[in-house]
Protein backbone atom coordinates (compact mmCIF):
# COMPACT_ATOMS: atom_id res chain seq x y z
CA UNK A 1 0.00 0.00 0.00
CA UNK A 2 1.16 2.99 -0.78
CA UNK A 3 2.59 6.12 1.96
CA UNK A 4 0.34 9.03 2.21
CA UNK A 5 3.64 10.98 1.23
CA UNK A 6 4.07 8.93 -1.81
CA UNK A 7 0.77 9.81 -2.80
CA UNK A 8 0.75 13.11 -2.10
CA UNK A 9 3.87 13.45 -4.25
CA UNK A 10 2.49 11.35 -6.78
CA UNK A 11 -0.28 13.91 -7.23
CA UNK A 12 1.67 16.96 -7.60
CA UNK A 13 3.99 15.56 -9.48
CA UNK A 14 1.02 14.51 -11.85
CA UNK A 15 -0.16 18.51 -11.17
CA UNK A 16 3.06 19.63 -12.50
CA UNK A 17 3.13 17.02 -15.48
CA UNK A 18 -0.08 18.93 -17.24
CA UNK A 19 1.03 22.58 -15.90
CA UNK A 20 4.32 22.03 -18.20
CA UNK A 21 2.79 20.45 -21.03
CA UNK A 22 -0.11 23.24 -21.29
CA UNK A 23 2.37 25.89 -21.15
CA UNK A 24 4.94 24.28 -23.41
CA UNK A 25 7.35 24.05 -20.41
CA UNK A 26 9.39 20.46 -21.90
CA UNK A 27 12.41 20.94 -19.81
CA UNK A 28 10.28 20.97 -16.68
CA UNK A 29 7.69 18.63 -18.07
CA UNK A 30 10.18 15.87 -18.93
CA UNK A 31 11.91 16.35 -14.96
CA UNK A 32 8.20 15.95 -13.82
CA UNK A 33 7.53 12.66 -15.41
CA UNK A 34 10.90 11.54 -14.74
CA UNK A 35 9.92 12.08 -11.34
CA UNK A 36 6.16 10.63 -11.39
CA UNK A 37 7.13 7.20 -13.45
CA UNK A 38 10.85 6.54 -11.83
CA UNK A 39 10.58 8.44 -8.38
CA UNK A 40 13.27 6.24 -6.82
CA UNK A 41 15.45 6.92 -9.42
CA UNK A 42 15.13 10.43 -10.10
CA UNK A 43 15.23 11.13 -6.25
CA UNK A 44 18.44 9.24 -6.18
CA UNK A 45 20.67 10.37 -9.48
CA UNK A 46 22.91 13.50 -10.29
CA UNK A 47 24.19 14.81 -13.65
CA UNK A 48 27.68 14.76 -13.92
CA UNK A 49 29.77 15.37 -17.17
CA UNK A 50 27.46 15.94 -20.49
CA UNK A 51 27.94 13.13 -22.80
CA UNK A 52 29.52 14.52 -25.99
CA UNK A 53 28.47 14.56 -29.64
CA UNK A 54 25.71 12.77 -29.28
CA UNK A 55 23.54 15.28 -32.10
CA UNK A 56 26.46 14.83 -34.08
CA UNK A 57 25.41 10.66 -34.15
CA UNK A 58 27.32 9.46 -31.85
CA UNK A 59 25.95 6.15 -29.42
CA UNK A 60 27.64 6.09 -26.15
CA UNK A 61 28.04 2.18 -24.71
CA UNK A 62 30.79 2.07 -22.31
CA UNK A 63 32.41 4.22 -19.69
CA UNK A 64 34.69 4.11 -16.93
CA UNK A 65 36.55 6.34 -14.31
CA UNK A 66 40.45 6.72 -13.77
CA UNK A 67 40.94 7.71 -10.19
CA UNK A 68 44.37 8.69 -10.16
CA UNK A 69 43.68 10.93 -13.04
CA UNK A 70 40.34 11.81 -12.56
CA UNK A 71 39.43 11.14 -16.21
CA UNK A 72 36.50 9.17 -17.56
CA UNK A 73 36.63 7.66 -20.90
CA UNK A 74 33.70 6.98 -22.94
CA UNK A 75 33.35 4.92 -25.92
CA UNK A 76 30.81 4.16 -28.68
CA UNK A 77 29.89 3.49 -31.91
CA UNK A 78 28.72 6.07 -34.84
CA UNK A 79 24.93 5.62 -35.74
CA UNK A 80 26.08 6.46 -39.71
CA UNK A 81 29.03 3.20 -39.83
CA UNK A 82 32.18 5.90 -39.41
CA UNK A 83 34.80 4.66 -37.27
CA UNK A 84 34.25 4.17 -33.68
CA UNK A 85 34.70 6.79 -30.99
CA UNK A 86 36.70 7.03 -27.76
CA UNK A 87 35.98 10.14 -25.48
CA UNK A 88 38.44 11.58 -22.60
CA UNK A 89 36.21 13.81 -20.52
CA UNK A 90 37.89 16.20 -18.08
CA UNK A 91 36.64 19.42 -16.23
CA UNK A 92 34.25 19.87 -18.03
CA UNK A 93 35.99 19.44 -21.23
CA UNK A 94 36.52 16.55 -24.06
CA UNK A 95 39.22 14.59 -26.34
CA UNK A 96 37.57 13.04 -29.62
CA UNK A 97 39.52 10.20 -30.63
CA UNK A 98 39.36 7.73 -33.19
CA UNK A 99 39.82 3.92 -32.79
CA UNK A 100 41.81 2.03 -35.22
CA UNK A 101 42.69 -1.43 -35.85
CA UNK A 102 46.52 -2.58 -35.34
CA UNK A 103 47.36 -2.38 -39.33
CA UNK A 104 45.80 0.99 -39.09
CA UNK A 105 42.25 0.78 -40.76
CA UNK A 106 39.59 2.47 -38.87
CA UNK A 107 37.85 0.27 -36.01
CA UNK A 108 34.11 0.90 -36.91
CA UNK A 109 32.84 -2.10 -34.53
CA UNK A 110 30.03 -1.85 -31.35
CA UNK A 111 32.61 -0.33 -28.70
CA UNK A 112 30.44 -1.86 -25.88
CA UNK A 113 32.33 -1.59 -23.12
CA UNK A 114 35.48 0.21 -21.87
CA UNK A 115 37.41 -0.39 -18.60
CA UNK A 116 41.42 -0.03 -17.62
CA UNK A 117 44.18 -1.83 -15.35
CA UNK A 118 47.87 -0.86 -14.69
CA UNK A 119 49.14 0.65 -18.10
CA UNK A 120 46.58 -0.43 -20.30
CA UNK A 121 42.04 0.48 -21.50
CA UNK A 122 40.55 -2.71 -22.60
CA UNK A 123 37.75 -1.92 -25.26
CA UNK A 124 35.04 -4.78 -25.49
CA UNK A 125 33.77 -6.50 -28.66
CA UNK A 126 32.74 -9.40 -30.56
CA UNK A 127 34.71 -12.19 -28.38
CA UNK A 128 37.50 -10.12 -27.74
CA UNK A 129 39.38 -7.80 -25.30
CA UNK A 130 41.05 -4.77 -27.86
CA UNK A 131 43.62 -3.15 -25.79
CA UNK A 132 45.18 0.70 -26.30
CA UNK A 133 48.04 1.73 -24.91
CA UNK A 134 46.69 4.17 -21.48
CA UNK A 135 49.34 6.56 -21.70
CA UNK A 136 48.63 6.92 -25.63
CA UNK A 137 44.92 7.75 -24.87
CA UNK A 138 45.56 10.24 -22.34
CA UNK A 139 48.40 12.63 -24.07
CA UNK A 140 46.36 12.07 -27.42
CA UNK A 141 44.70 15.11 -28.71
CA UNK A 142 41.12 16.04 -29.98
CA UNK A 143 40.95 14.32 -33.25
CA UNK A 144 43.70 12.01 -32.84
CA UNK A 145 43.42 8.45 -34.14
CA UNK A 146 44.54 5.70 -31.57
CA UNK A 147 45.38 2.30 -32.41
CA UNK A 148 44.94 -0.91 -30.22
CA UNK A 149 48.02 -2.48 -29.92
CA UNK A 150 46.52 -6.38 -29.97
CA UNK A 151 43.75 -8.01 -27.86
CA UNK A 152 43.12 -10.84 -25.82
CA UNK A 153 40.06 -13.84 -26.65
CA UNK A 154 37.71 -14.72 -24.43
CA UNK A 155 35.29 -16.87 -23.85
CA UNK A 156 31.46 -14.40 -24.66
CA UNK A 157 30.37 -12.24 -26.66
CA UNK A 158 31.92 -9.14 -24.42
CA UNK A 159 29.13 -7.01 -24.59
CA UNK A 160 30.68 -5.19 -21.86
CA UNK A 161 33.75 -4.82 -19.39
CA UNK A 162 34.94 -3.42 -15.88
CA UNK A 163 37.24 -3.37 -13.25
CA UNK A 164 37.77 -3.51 -9.63
CA UNK A 165 41.24 -2.63 -9.52
CA UNK A 166 41.94 -6.69 -8.71
CA UNK A 167 40.20 -8.11 -11.86
CA UNK A 168 38.75 -7.53 -15.20
CA UNK A 169 35.36 -8.67 -15.83
CA UNK A 170 33.91 -9.05 -19.18
CA UNK A 171 30.54 -10.55 -20.14
CA UNK A 172 27.88 -10.88 -22.55
CA UNK A 173 23.97 -9.62 -23.66
CA UNK A 174 22.03 -12.69 -24.38
CA UNK A 175 18.23 -12.70 -25.95
CA UNK A 176 16.63 -15.31 -27.37
CA UNK A 177 15.77 -12.78 -30.75
CA UNK A 178 19.22 -12.77 -32.32
CA UNK A 179 21.41 -12.27 -29.66
CA UNK A 180 22.33 -15.65 -28.42
CA UNK A 181 25.30 -17.01 -26.76
CA UNK A 182 27.30 -20.01 -26.81
CA UNK A 183 24.98 -23.42 -25.98
CA UNK A 184 27.29 -24.24 -23.15
CA UNK A 185 26.53 -21.24 -21.27
CA UNK A 186 22.81 -22.42 -20.53
CA UNK A 187 23.14 -22.84 -17.13
CA UNK A 188 20.93 -24.28 -14.47
CA UNK A 189 21.28 -23.13 -10.57
CA UNK A 190 20.13 -24.44 -7.80
CA UNK A 191 17.13 -22.73 -7.37
CA UNK A 192 15.60 -23.93 -11.20
CA UNK A 193 16.71 -20.60 -12.76
CA UNK A 194 17.73 -21.25 -16.46
CA UNK A 195 20.52 -18.29 -17.54
CA UNK A 196 22.48 -18.31 -20.62
CA UNK A 197 25.12 -15.64 -20.00
CA UNK A 198 28.13 -15.63 -18.44
CA UNK A 199 30.32 -12.74 -17.27
CA UNK A 200 34.44 -13.89 -16.66
CA UNK A 201 36.99 -12.19 -14.05
CA UNK A 202 40.46 -12.16 -14.61
CA UNK A 203 43.40 -11.52 -12.48
CA UNK A 204 45.08 -8.53 -12.96
CA UNK A 205 48.97 -8.82 -13.36
CA UNK A 206 51.59 -6.39 -14.43
CA UNK A 207 53.89 -9.06 -15.50
CA UNK A 208 50.81 -10.70 -17.69
CA UNK A 209 50.28 -10.26 -21.14
CA UNK A 210 48.47 -7.15 -21.47
CA UNK A 211 47.78 -6.61 -17.73
CA UNK A 212 46.20 -9.97 -17.26
CA UNK A 213 46.92 -13.02 -14.97
CA UNK A 214 46.25 -16.12 -17.39
CA UNK A 215 44.30 -17.03 -20.16
CA UNK A 216 41.67 -18.88 -17.60
CA UNK A 217 39.45 -16.78 -15.96
CA UNK A 218 39.65 -16.70 -12.07
CA UNK A 219 35.89 -16.15 -11.62
CA UNK A 220 32.60 -17.05 -13.47
CA UNK A 221 28.87 -15.49 -12.69
CA UNK A 222 25.99 -16.74 -14.39
CA UNK A 223 23.71 -13.40 -15.36
CA UNK A 224 19.84 -12.83 -16.60
CA UNK A 225 19.44 -11.66 -20.21
CA UNK A 226 19.91 -8.28 -21.09
CA UNK A 227 22.46 -7.41 -19.11
CA UNK A 228 24.15 -3.78 -20.74
CA UNK A 229 26.67 -3.74 -18.04
CA UNK A 230 28.44 -5.29 -14.81
CA UNK A 231 30.35 -4.06 -12.22
CA UNK A 232 31.89 -4.57 -8.65
CA UNK A 233 31.10 -2.43 -5.86
CA UNK A 234 32.54 -2.35 -2.31
CA UNK A 235 32.24 -5.55 0.18
CA UNK A 236 31.54 -7.75 -3.02
CA UNK A 237 27.94 -6.61 -4.68
CA UNK A 238 27.86 -6.71 -8.10
CA UNK A 239 25.51 -4.19 -9.89
CA UNK A 240 23.90 -5.07 -13.35
CA UNK A 241 22.35 -2.69 -15.76
CA UNK A 242 19.49 -4.28 -18.00
CA UNK A 243 17.97 -2.98 -20.52
CA UNK A 244 16.12 -4.26 -24.08
CA UNK A 245 14.81 -1.89 -26.46
CA UNK A 246 12.16 0.76 -24.79
CA UNK A 247 11.49 -1.22 -22.24
CA UNK A 248 12.11 -0.34 -18.27
CA UNK A 249 15.54 -0.77 -17.48
CA UNK A 250 16.49 -1.78 -14.14
CA UNK A 251 19.96 -1.67 -11.88
CA UNK A 252 20.50 -5.51 -10.39
CA UNK A 253 22.59 -5.92 -6.79
CA UNK A 254 24.00 -8.93 -5.66
CA UNK A 255 25.48 -10.10 -2.56
CA UNK A 256 29.15 -12.00 -4.03
CA UNK A 257 30.65 -12.11 -0.73
CA UNK A 258 30.09 -15.45 0.55
CA UNK A 259 31.41 -18.93 -1.16
CA UNK A 260 30.70 -19.58 -4.46
CA UNK A 261 27.61 -21.83 -5.74
CA UNK A 262 29.89 -24.71 -8.32
CA UNK A 263 32.44 -24.73 -10.81
CA UNK A 264 32.28 -23.45 -14.65
CA UNK A 265 33.93 -25.99 -16.76
CA UNK A 266 36.05 -24.22 -19.67
CA UNK A 267 38.71 -26.13 -21.46
CA UNK A 268 39.63 -28.43 -18.59
CA UNK A 269 39.80 -25.61 -15.91
CA UNK A 270 37.63 -25.34 -13.02
CA UNK A 271 36.19 -21.79 -12.41
CA UNK A 272 34.79 -20.56 -9.40
CA UNK A 273 31.27 -19.98 -10.77
CA UNK A 274 28.51 -17.50 -8.94
CA UNK A 275 24.79 -17.47 -9.97
CA UNK A 276 23.26 -14.38 -9.59
CA UNK A 277 20.03 -15.58 -8.63
CA UNK A 278 16.72 -14.11 -6.44
CA UNK A 279 18.46 -15.22 -3.46
CA UNK A 280 21.96 -13.09 -3.91
CA UNK A 281 19.69 -10.14 -5.03
CA UNK A 282 19.56 -7.50 -2.40
CA UNK A 283 17.98 -4.89 -4.19
CA UNK A 284 16.72 -3.68 -7.87
CA UNK A 285 16.23 0.18 -9.10
CA UNK A 286 13.61 0.75 -11.89
CA UNK A 287 15.04 3.38 -14.39
CA UNK A 288 14.38 5.11 -17.93
CA UNK A 289 14.99 2.47 -20.92
CA UNK A 290 18.42 1.83 -22.85
CA UNK A 291 20.58 2.14 -19.64
CA UNK A 292 24.28 0.81 -21.38
CA UNK A 293 27.46 0.54 -18.69
CA UNK A 294 27.73 0.71 -15.07
CA UNK A 295 31.09 1.70 -13.15
CA UNK A 296 31.71 1.85 -9.77
CA UNK A 297 32.96 5.40 -8.82
CA UNK A 298 34.84 5.22 -4.96
CA UNK A 299 31.13 5.73 -3.41
CA UNK A 300 28.91 6.19 -5.94
CA UNK A 301 27.71 4.51 -9.13
CA UNK A 302 27.92 6.51 -12.49
CA UNK A 303 25.81 5.04 -15.44
CA UNK A 304 25.21 6.17 -18.83
CA UNK A 305 22.28 5.95 -21.46
CA UNK A 306 22.00 6.08 -25.20
CA UNK A 307 18.42 7.47 -25.15
CA UNK A 308 19.99 10.81 -25.89
CA UNK A 309 21.66 10.03 -28.95
CA UNK A 310 20.36 11.28 -32.57
CA UNK A 311 18.71 7.45 -33.00
CA UNK A 312 16.83 7.35 -29.87
CA UNK A 313 15.91 10.79 -28.77
CA UNK A 314 12.79 11.30 -30.47
CA UNK A 315 11.59 8.33 -29.57
CA UNK A 316 12.33 8.52 -26.01
CA UNK A 317 10.72 11.06 -23.43
CA UNK A 318 13.33 10.63 -20.32
CA UNK A 319 16.63 10.91 -22.84
CA UNK A 320 19.47 10.92 -20.62
CA UNK A 321 22.27 13.61 -21.91
CA UNK A 322 24.82 12.90 -18.48
CA UNK A 323 26.68 10.92 -16.53
CA UNK A 324 24.41 9.52 -13.61
CA UNK A 325 25.77 9.65 -10.38
CA UNK A 326 23.90 7.42 -7.76
CA UNK A 327 24.91 6.35 -4.36
CA UNK A 328 26.08 2.61 -3.59
CA UNK A 329 23.47 2.59 -0.66
CA UNK A 330 20.76 1.54 -3.62
CA UNK A 331 22.13 -1.85 -3.56
CA UNK A 332 21.41 -2.35 -0.02
CA UNK A 333 18.60 -4.63 1.78
CA UNK A 334 15.72 -2.26 2.80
Amino acid sequence: MQSFWTKVTAFFTSVLVWFSSVFGLGGLRQKAELYFHYPAYANARTELEALPDLEEGFVPQGITYLTEEDVYLLCGYMDDGAASRLYVLRDGTFARLTLLQQNGSEYTGHAGGITAAGDFVYVSNNKRLYVLDKQAVLSANGGDAVPFIGSVGVPCRASFCSCDGARVYVGEYHKDDGYETDASHELTAPDGTVYKALVFGYTVSPEGPFGLAADVPAAAFSTCDAVQGFAFLPEGTAVLSCSYGSADSELLFYDCAGEQDGYFSLNGAQIPLYYLTAGRQTAKLKMPSRSEDVECRGGDIVIIFETGARKFDAKNAYAETHIVRLPVSLGQKP
